[in-house]
């Protein structure tokens, strides 16, 4: 997916002002500052390289332990491929 692409699928993502990179040179060039999921809030950095999307990721916003973290990590695994795949 190019970065048009993205945008017509995600039109409320916007540039960040400090955007961050990967390992392998792919910088964030779109985020969602507020997603909802399983009654968390994050927001998806999308990244890019080479003109095309390489990951999307999804931070939980501030204020969360490492504890409370893991947990939501897990009940995500359980719960994406639910949606992914049906």
């Amino acid at each position: 997916m190019t970065l048009e692409q993205a945008k017509a699928v995600v039109p409320n993502a916007i540039r960040p002002l400090k955007p961050s990179h990967l390992a392998d040179g792919s910088e964030e060039l779109l985020r969602l500052e507020d997603v909802t999921l399983m009654k968390k809030h994050f927001y998806a950095s999308f990244y890019f390289n080479d003109g095309k999307l390489t990951q999307v990721t999804l931070s939980l916003k501030k204020g969360h332990n490492f504890h409370s973290v893991m947990l939501v990590f897990d009940s995500l695994v359980q719960a994406l491929p639910s949606k992914i795949w049906t």
